[in-house]
C-alpha cells in the first residue's frame, strides 16, 4: 500500500478499521469521502463505458469535490502548517502526478444525468473534472 503519512484513507487503498477511523491529517476526510464515490474499477463495465485502463476512475463531480475539500484546507488560514501541507501533498499527488482521468455521466434521453428520473445514463471518460 502507498499511503500518505498521518492518513488512513489518502493512498492506493485504506488502512481504516472502519468510516470513522480517521488519521490526524484533515485531508483524511477528503480521500474517505473521495474513497466512497461513484467509480468504475479496471476492468468493469459501468453505464456503457469499459475502464480498460490499470486504474479506478472515478465521477468527475467526485474529483471537483476533493479538489474543493483539499483546497479548503491549504486556503484556511486558521490551520496549522502540517494540516496545510498534508492537503497540498495530497493533491499534488493526485491531480499532478496520478493525474487520474474521469467520466462525466449524461442520458440519452436529453435529461441531465442528475435527475433522479434519467434511467438510461451513458458515461464518457475525460481527461480531468474541469473538462465538460
Amino acid at each position: 500500500f502507498l499511503i500518505v503519512p498521518d492518513t488512513k484513507w489518502c493512498g492506493n487503498n485504506n488502512i481504516a478499521a472502519n468510516y470513522s477511523d480517521l488519521g490526524p491529517l484533515e485531508a483524511d476526510k477528503c480521500c474517505r469521502d473521495h474513497d466512497h464515490c461513484d467509480h468504475i474499477a479496471s476492468g468493469e463495465t459501468k453505464y456503457g463505458l469499459e475502464n480498460k485502463g490499470l486504474f479506478t476512475i472515478l465521477n468527475c463531480d467526485c474529483d471537483e469535490a476533493f479538489d474543493h475539500c483539499l483546497n479548503e484546507i491549504s486556503n484556511n488560514f486558521t490551520m496549522d502548517i502540517r494540516q496545510k501541507g498534508g492537503a497540498e501533498n495530497v493533491w499534488s499527488y493526485y491531480f499532478q502526478w496520478y493525474n487520474a482521468n474521469c467520466y462525466r455521466l449524461y442520458c440519452k434521453d436529453e435529461k441531465s444525468a442528475r435527475d433522479e428520473a434519467c434511467t438510461n445514463q451513458y458515461a464518457v471518460v475525460k481527461k480531468n473534472f474541469t473538462v465538460q
